[in-house]
């Protein structure tokens, strides 16, 4: 069961923006019925991670959609998608930071994510 929404927006946003983005994104899950119980959020190279935490348990195919719904980066939601069809989103509903080097492969570095 799924507890917490991430977002990935990949989208830089002034300070006004930013908080009008996260203000609708809040009021969007609780006009769909959803108690949020705290959210956070944090910059990164292309522009943010939000977390909302929920009081109601999802499932994952409810957290997927859900996730699209309030704005997640749509690549992501597509993979999302796939991977609930796979039973596995719950495995690899994750956010990541930064890529870190990963070890080489064929002579080249390819990056992995953290």
């Amino acid at each position: 069961m799924v507890t917490v929404l991430k977002l990935d927006v990949d989208i830089k946003m002034d300070e006004a923006l930013l908080e009008t983005y996260v203000m609708s994104r809040l009021r969007m899950v609780e006009d769909l019925g959803y108690t949020i119980t705290h959210h956070t959020f944090r910059k990164t190279e292309h522009g943010y991670h939000f977390w909302i935490h929920l009081v109601q348990e999802l499932g994952d195919e409810e957290a997927c959609r859900l996730q699209f719904l309030v704005g997640d980066d749509h690549k992501r939601c597509k993979f999302n998608f796939l991977r609930n069809e796979a039973k596995v989103f719950h495995e690899f509903n994750a956010l990541f930071s930064k890529k870190l080097p990963k070890r080489k492969r064929g002579g080249e570095n390819i990056g992995e994510k953290i």
